[in-house]
């Protein structure tokens, strides 16, 4: 299985010129701290079917470590006033098919308990494999710590809001991955809420938009060419423990 044609739709030049706009007219004037432009990797996988996905889903499940979803999700045939969509059309999937590894909660809640796990900072491991030296290096770095400590003031405030009866803030961690590590912090709290309003509450996540997340949105509407569609989303699964209660799970 291989990639064809594979490229960025902003390239390197454009996407300069974007981040350098964003520093000078959101940032230099106050509107956040911190605003995560994406852009997109496309490519082809020629004659991408069911045994594809599976087989990129087993090639994730077996290489990598510390996931805390491991997904493939396939959203069904999308149909519009032409039939099929035109990513869909001809293929044996039809519809689109997600496939990844989040090392992420979003958030989840059951028995009244709701945790997120904000996590940023990241340390990729070199060729020769992680040191202690360059572990210290990377925890002692100041870009890593000021964007940790971004995502988790930004969940704290919806915490405030989700955890209406009192929480606690855990950490920081580390969380070991197969090629790289994380710092992150868990956050736990008590709710009174139905987890659909706290997966709406707790939309977006600070790490794929920015810092204060209602202006990100704002800057990221200005500045982005196009919309995100599922980037910067979150699957969930919503359900019933045994005794009845409302459970949440969701991956960032």
């Amino acid at each position: 299985m291989g990639v064809s044609g594979g490229g960025f739709d902003v390239g390197d030049e454009e996407y300069a010129r974007i981040v350098g706009r964003v520093l000078d007219e959101e940032i230099g004037r106050g509107e956040g701290a911190n605003f995560v432009i994406r852009r997109t990797y496309e490519g082809e996988i020629p004659g991408f079917g069911r045994a594809d996905a599976l087989a990129l889903f087993r090639r994730l499940l077996e290489g990598e470590r510390g996931a805390y979803w491991t997904f493939l999700v396939h959203t069904g045939n999308e149909k519009g006033p032409e039939g099929p969509s035109s990513e869909g059309r001809g293929r044996e999937t039809g519809g689109r098919t997600l496939i990844g590894a989040s090392p992420e909660v979003h958030v989840r809640a059951s028995g009244g308990t709701v945790v997120m796990n904000p996590i940023s900072g990241t340390y990729r491991y070199p060729a020769e494999g992680p040191s202690p030296e360059h572990l210290l290096e990377f925890l002692a770095d100041g870009k890593e710590i000021e964007e940790l400590s971004m995502v988790v003031d930004e969940e704290l405030k919806m915490m405030c809001t989700v955890g209406d009866m009192g929480g606690v803030v855990v950490g920081p961690r580390l969380k070991e991955m197969a090629h790289l590590a994380h710092t992150e912090y868990e956050l736990r709290g008590r709710s009174s809420l139905d987890v659909r309003e706290v997966l709406k509450e707790t939309m977006f996540a600070a790490t794929v938009t920015g810092s204060p997340v209602q202006n990100a949105c704002r800057v990221i509407e200005r500045h982005e060419m196009g919309g995100r569609r599922y980037y910067a989303g979150a699957l969930a699964l919503l359900g019933r423990d045994e005794g009845g209660a409302q459970t949440l799970d969701s991956p960032s």
